[in-house]
């Protein structure tokens, strides 16, 4: 009997991929594990190159572009025909593997891209390996699917697996899986539901519908576009024509050299048209950018230098920022146009071990901002984090954060600004942080556990004190807060995440205005 499979490796020199590989069967699924997996099984009809495999079940690997074939395997190619129990393809090196239960002993035959000159020897260790998703749903499932190899596959006709559980009908369905990068790149608006449907791609574009819901805007229909040049450059733009007159958003990136990158954000919508455009240059020792953005009548741009991080050997580690901007709008108060300068600086310690075998660590962030008026602002952020494992299933999670603000017009520059006129309880009077003439504090204490026996369950309790200057009912962070944050993925369905937080009744409130609500795939 002759035998003949392509096997991972090999001397030859690498073939051309197929420019698509058409695959039939009782039932094809689409798994998505450690990499994409098109799944068929049930009289098997696949078309790969120039050759037409017959099987019981076939496993395409679409991130490797291997196939395996398992059960009655055919191949017919060139005019022959050739049988073997399993047969495995690597369609990018053009070798195969092909074996043979026939005899006494299993034999394996090792093809390098010439399928008429075998050699009986020991296949590779996993070149028969795949993997089990018998307990797991597909994203797609249906008849019959195109592959087009490193850009998408097709399923015609299909049922999808939406991200609340179950599966629709849909006359066809694309799904994209090219490894390109910069197709994670995202226009569209978060949302509480994105349930996608690819409409055409290739390993250079991605055109899509989504089906959107988040508690703001309610239940619409987006369109997004990408077009990508590997991971050099990238335009990714989308519409929303249901949101309230219409939303437009764009996100364009380009790397001009190794060392300097530009990068467009721009979005569209009744009432708000913001621009902001970006040039980034990485050097070995330090950060630089330029910065414009343009935000319906406001103007500014930003210049700025920062170092990289450098660590001081057994104390900490740091880096510091410098920049200059420049903002205008007409009546902007109490000058139309400003300058402003920025310094800062970054202090991270490294992991330290406690007692009880907790964990610390430490950062301070500083910046200050003098305006070319008599204007001052900066900020202190004291930040003490730890942790400690005290079962195998439940980790204790604490931070203490001291954050000082201060807004500071010097000269009275503050009478020139407009009351608003807040009378707070001490019967003093607050103007607003537009003419706030001091400092405000921020103390956050926060202690918290995580209970997490699998990896599909995961349940977080947080208890927060804030003690904040000012702070009086309904201003400033509610004192105490109790929250929590469940996420689980049933078996084969989605993940889902949920949680909020209880504000005993400060601000005549009773629960934090908003839930946290997420379901992905």
């Amino acid at each position: 009997m002759c035998v003949v499979a392509l096997c991972i490796g090999g001397t030859a020199a690498r073939a051309a991929l197929p420019s698509r590989v058409d695959v039939r069967a009782h039932a094809i699924g689409l798994y998505y594990g450690a990499s994409p997996v098109v799944a068929a099984d049930g009289a098997v009809v696949a078309h790969v190159g120039g050759r037409i495999i017959h099987s019981d079940a076939l496993r395409y690997d679409l991130q490797h572009n291997r196939v395996v074939a398992s059960g009655h395997v055919i191949v017919a190619a060139n005019n022959s025909e050739l049988r073997a129990a399993a047969y495995a393809l690597d369609l990018a090196s053009g070798d195969a593997t092909a074996l043979s239960l026939d005899g006494l002993l299993p034999q394996a035959t090792v093809y390098h891209g010439n399928d008429s000159l075998g050699t009986v020897a020991p296949p590779a260790g996993n070149v028969f390996d795949v993997a089990d998703f018998t307990a797991e749903k597909p994203l797609v499932r249906g008849p019959h699917a195109v592959i087009v190899p490193n850009a998408n596959v097709r399923f015609t006709p299909a049922r999808v697996l939406t991200e609340i559980g179950g599966s629709v009908p849909s006359p066809t369905y694309l799904f994209t899986f090219a490894t390109n990068p910069s197709f994670a790149q995202q226009s569209l608006p978060g949302s509480t539901f994105d349930q996608p449907y690819g409409l055409y791609g290739t390993q250079n574009a991605l055109y899509a519908l989504h089906f959107m819901y988040d508690s703001t805007s309610g239940a619409g229909v987006g369109i997004d576009a990408h077009l990508v040049d590997r991971s050099k450059s990238y335009l990714v733009a989308s519409v929303l024509p249901m949101t309230s007159g219409g939303r437009l958003d764009l996100v364009a990136f380009e790397q001009m050299t190794p060392a300097l990158s530009q990068q467009v954000i721009g979005s569209h919508q009744v009432g708000f048209n913001t621009l902001q455009y970006q040039l980034l240059h990485n050097e070995f020792a330090s950060v630089s950018s330029l910065t414009l953005v343009q935000a319906n009548g406001f103007q500014s741009a930003d210049l700025r230098i920062s170092s990289l991080s450098h660590l001081i050997p057994h104390l900490f580690s740091y880096k510091f920022g410098a920049g200059i901007g420049y903002d205008h709008q007409n009546g902007m108060l109490p000058l139309s146009s400003d300058g402003r300068t920025t310094l800062s600086g970054l202090f991270t310690t490294p992991s330290l071990h406690g007692p009880l075998a907790t964990s610390f660590t430490s950062s301070l962030s500083l910046a200050q901002t003098l305006y070319n008026y008599p204007r001052e602002t900066g900020t202190a952020v004291l930040t003490n984090f730890f942790s400690k494992q005290v079962a195998r299933s439940i980790r204790l999670i604490g931070q203490i954060q001291f954050a000082q603000i201060y807004d500071r017009y010097r000269y009275n520059q503050s009478f020139f600004y407009p009351p608003q006129a807040i009378v707070l309880p001490d019967g003093s009077i607050y103007y607003g942080y537009a003419a706030f003439n001091g400092a405000s504090t921020t103390r956050t204490y926060s202690i918290g556990g995580t209970y997490s026996p699998n990896p599909d369950f995961n349940l977080q309790l947080t208890v927060t004190h804030n003690h904040d200057f000012p702070q009086f009912d309904g201003f400033g962070n509610p004192p105490y807060s109790l929250g929590f944050d469940v996420r689980v993925r049933p078996r084969g369905g989605p993940s889902i995440e949920f949680g909020r937080a209880y504000i005993f009744n400060w601000g005549e409130k009773r629960w934090s205005p908003g839930y946290i609500l997420s379901i992905a795939p």
